[in-house]
């Protein structure tokens, strides 16, 4: 679609992290939405959203403290 005129975008989103008994984790959360121009077409709406987490383990009693850890990241997309 050729884009013309104005275009508006939200996003609204949050954040956890935090550390516990070797653990760790950072997960965020968004979604935006709004809506843009079209060239001979109504306004279309936007709408996405995405969740990525990290979430690792650090063995502190173990030489150089190896840290594991699982990265998931997913996000919407469009048609």
């Amino acid at each position: 679609d050729r884009q013309v005129g104005l275009e508006v975008r939200h996003s609204l989103g949050g954040r956890m992290a935090g550390r516990a008994a070797g653990f760790d984790h950072d997960t965020e959360a968004l979604w935006q939405f709004g809506d843009y121009a079209v060239a001979g077409r109504a306004r279309q709406d936007v709408q996405a959203w995405t969740v990525a987490s990290h979430t690792g383990y650090t063995f502190a009693d173990v030489p150089l403290r190896p840290r594991v850890a699982l990265k998931l990241n997913v996000a919407s997309g469009d048609r």
